[in-house]
């Protein structure tokens, strides 16, 4: 089941990357928190739950997407400011939580760093 396409699990990824001052990392945040949703998903789908309430599980688990956003804010900007390579090997790190979108991630990694 992919959370790609879900009013809630957007609304919550919009409101995240709203706090993200570094407009050039929302993709790489939004590929990031999708590949978490959809491995929390599969589990809670694994277990039985409806998909309803396997995206309201997700969704909780995740936890704030304030406190989320405004960590990533704060985790962007030093990254970014003190080296760009930091960033990069973060970027790659994340592509490994989920096969299905490392290969969407690689993509605007190659974007981002040109």
């Amino acid at each position: 089941m992919s959370a790609i396409g879900n009013k809630k699990i957007d609304n919550y990824i919009d409101d995240v990357c709203s706090r993200v001052k570094n407009k050039k990392v929302h993709k790489l945040i939004k590929v990031e928190l999708l590949c978490h949703f959809d491995d929390i998903i599969e589990d809670c789908l694994d277990k039985g739950m409806s998909k309803d309430d396997a995206i309201k599980q997700a969704i909780l688990q995740m936890g704030s997407s304030e406190v989320i956003g405004d960590d990533l804010n704060k985790l962007w900007f030093v990254t970014f400011s003190n080296n760009r390579y930091i960033s990069f090997l973060w970027n790659v790190h994340i592509g490994f939580c989920s096969k299905k979108f490392s290969y969407e991630l690689f993509g605007i990694l190659s974007k981002s760093f040109r």
